[in-house]
This record gives structure tokens, sequence and C-alpha cells, in this order.
């Protein structure tokens, strides 16, 4: 099922302008909490059926040298641009870049949330000095933003705070660890939370939301500078109308997403700051 879905998404968003060559490209960090194989498989596998049956040509790339992947966008060899915020942050000038856009989930369940026990006995964040905390081994950004709040609050960072930080490949198996008391606490998503105690209701019961973080860490899309603008709205019509009918809303829940939203280049300059802020205060308190 997942690997239909990309098939058809992908199918889906390049269909509306036949005639044209559009490569897009992965870094592999950006696949984060889905499987990088079946992924893989899904977009080969579209590429082949693609160019069996219309007259487009599409090339779609995974990068897991970041080397290589800026070098081929900066020779113009990529037109789309799919990685982490952290990615971007780190390796690219935002001026080179049009709007793109990126999942956004309704409710603020972009946002990410500290959950505990109910019957940890831990009331604040200092309560967890010296406890185990469970996060998702892809979730760079995550991380690197709690560790940022840590830092200014505790001149700590993450793997100083705490005694153990346990990674995983599934935010909803961060979730479990603390249902299951494995961990202290958690850093997920509102909408893995939510979607998670639905499933199981005793979650909610068991577990609390400690403190709430205000960020979206979802992997943007971006168009590099210079692309055929009739193309890039084609695109973006297409991708921001699929929230609208059926096999559009499938297609979403593999992104994990209630719908695709406009992404501006102001989002890399966030990013930018925030790991900028990082990278001053682990060096201001390095070895305190």
């Amino acid at each position: 099922m997942l690997r239909q879905l990309f098939i058809y998404f992908f199918l889906f968003l390049s269909v509306t302008f036949a005639g044209d060559k559009i490569t897009i490209a992965y870094y592999i960090s950006a696949i984060q909490d889905t499987s990088i194989k079946d992924k893989k498989i899904s977009l080969e596998y579209w590429v082949q059926e693609l160019g069996n049956s219309i007259d487009l040509k599409v090339s779609a790339r995974y990068y897991k040298d970041i080397h290589k992947f800026k070098k081929d966008f900066e020779e113009g060899k990529i037109d789309m641009i799919v990685a982490t915020a952290v990615t971007f942050a780190k390796y690219f000038d935002p001026e080179k870049f049009e709007t793109g856009f990126i999942a956004k989930q309704s409710d603020n369940n972009d946002e990410l949330v500290l959950i505990t026990s109910n019957t940890s006995g831990i009331k604040t964040l200092k309560d967890l000095r010296g406890k185990k905390l469970s996060i998702l081994k892809s979730d760079v950004f995550a991380k690197i933003y709690f560790d940022m709040f840590l830092l200014k609050k505790f001149h700590l960072n993450s793997e100083r705070f705490f005694s153990r930080i346990i990674k995983t490949n599934k935010r909803s198996v961060n979730v479990l660890k603390v249902f299951f008391k494995k961990a202290d606490a958690a850093l997920v998503t509102a909408k893995v939370y939510k979607i998670s105690s639905e499933l199981n209701p005793q979650i909610r019961q068991k577990t609390k939301i400690l403190k709430t973080f205000s960020l979206n860490v979802a992997s943007p899309t971006y168009f590099r500078k210079g692309l055929d603008p009739k193309i890039i709205q084609k695109i973006k019509k297409e991708v921001f109308r699929l929230s609208t009918y059926p096999r559009g809303k499938e297609i979403l829940t593999v992104f994990k997403a209630d719908r695709m939203v406009e992404c501006s280049t102001e989002y890399i300059y966030m990013a930018k700051n925030i790991y900028q802020t990082y990278r001053k205060l682990i060096n201001k308190y390095k070895g305190k």
C-alpha cells in the first residue's frame, strides 16, 4: 500500500507538465519515520512505468553524500530538493531557491511534544535530569531545537542532561517506550502522540505532555531558482489540492500530513538561526 501511494503521488505530480524534464532529489536524511527501501523501490518503479507509458522525462535521485548532492544542485542537475531543515541550514543558500511546500497538520499537530508518564513523579523539566530520553534517530532538527532549549535553560545538551538517549526508527515507538516505562520521556510530534492515544486510549490515561514546542520538523521541498515558473505553479497547484479528494488524502497519509502548504525560504533562514544559536551555545557551555 505504501509503495503504491508513492507511485501515485509522483505520477500525479509530474503528469501535468509532459514534455519537460524534471529531476527530483531526496537527501536520505529527509526520509523520517518511513522505510527508505520502500520509498526507493516506489520511485524506481514509478519512473520506469512512467517512461513506458507517457511522453515525460523524469529523474528521481537519492543522495547520501551531501557534497555530491550540493554539487549537482549547483550545476543545475536538480530541479526540486527534498531535505531536512538542518540540511538546508548547513549547506544551502536560501537565495538559490523558489518558494516550495511542506507537509502540514491541522489543529497545531505539527508541534513537538515532550511526554512522560503520569506515575513517574516528573512534574517539571528539571525532574528529567539524569533520566532516559527516547527520540527518533533521524530527527536531527528536533534534537537540535531541543538541545538549544536545554542549553539555554540548564547549560547542558541532551547527552549531558539525560543519563541515556534511546534512538528509535519510528516516533510511535518512542511513545510506547514511555508507556511501558522503558524511557522516562520522549520527544515526538503532537500528531503521533494523538494517533497513538486514539489507537490505545490507555496511553492518554497513563502519559502526559510535559512541554510543547512550536516547531514543524517536516522536510520541506524547494524548487531551484530559474526553473520555469509555469512548471512550478502547475506542480504547486496539484500538490495543494491533494486534500480535496479521496486518493489525494491517501497520498497525504504517507507524508503524515493533512495537507501541503506553501513554504517560503524564510523557513530556511529560521533553521539557520536555530542551528547557529545551537552551535554558539554548545561552544559557550562546552566543558561546563
